[in-house]
């Protein structure tokens, strides 16, 4: 996805000196923090859109997911799992 505003191409990313594992926990951290982030928020984009003002208070679904693929890989990462 040559261009995208989200995701980026493996060669591009850093981990400003962090081992892998520590990256990608601050990425957990991150995406939590973000994920938590969308719960106040009126969904102006997608399905949620059709309910309007009473998307508010609801966490956003890909958010979510998001968060959980990034937790199961630094779990899976530190032998957690």
């Amino acid at each position: 996805m040559h261009g995208s505003r989200i995701w980026r191409r493996p060669g591009s990313i850093t981990t400003n000196g962090l081992p892998p594992g520590g990256a990608l926990d601050r990425a957990v951290a991150a995406a939590e923090a973000g994920m938590k982030a969308t719960i106040p928020l009126v969904a102006r984009r997608g399905r949620a859109s059709y309910l309007g003002e009473r998307s508010a208070g609801h966490q956003d679904p890909g958010a979510t997911s998001s968060y959980l693929l990034l937790k199961a890989a630094a779990d899976a990462w530190s032998g957690v799992a």
